[in-house]
């Protein structure tokens, strides 16, 4: 669906270098890959590990016990293969490209990172929340263990 829209894979950006390493030893067809290839695309936010057009750490392997990248932060690695639908800069750039909110009147001012969306309402970043996104995001549920642990 995304390449319809016009999105690359994050892993072919130009500053993908600066973020992952490419193991071309373990990769099909090795350079050669047009899956794996840099590409001149429009970086419009930061290189997200999260984002559902990062292939996985393992994709086009020739040997699957092995990885074909590798991240170069060892504290985000986690981070890639997490994809599960649409991330956030995913539906902000799909949002921009298409101006998705040209007809929005009287927008709410979104803050901390938060943007416009097609329904004229902030989409916030993760753990954020409020008409604004001026809130932190909280589970009622761990704070209310807290509190009947308290009780104990």
């Amino acid at each position: 669906m995304c390449h319809a829209l016009g999105q690359e894979h994050e892993q072919s950006r130009t500053d993908r270098d600066n973020y992952v390493e490419m193991l071309w030893s373990n990769i099909q067809d090795g350079q050669g890959n047009v899956n794996m290839r840099k590409e001149n695309t429009r970086d419009n936010h930061p290189y997200d590990l999260e984002s559902v057009l990062q292939y996985s750490l393992g994709a086009f392997a020739i040997d699957t016990s092995r990885p074909t990248m590798r991240v170069l932060d060892p504290k985000l690695a986690f981070l890639a293969d997490a994809a599960t639908g649409l991330m956030y800069y995913d539906v902000r750039d799909i949002t921009t490209v298409y101006q998705c909110t040209r007809g929005c009147s009287n927008p709410p001012n979104c803050l901390n990172g938060g943007f416009l969306n097609h329904r004229c309402q902030c989409y916030c970043p993760s753990g954020l929340t409020g008409n604004d996104c001026s809130q932190i995001q909280t589970d009622n549920s761990e704070l209310e263990n807290i509190f009947d642990q308290s009780v104990i």
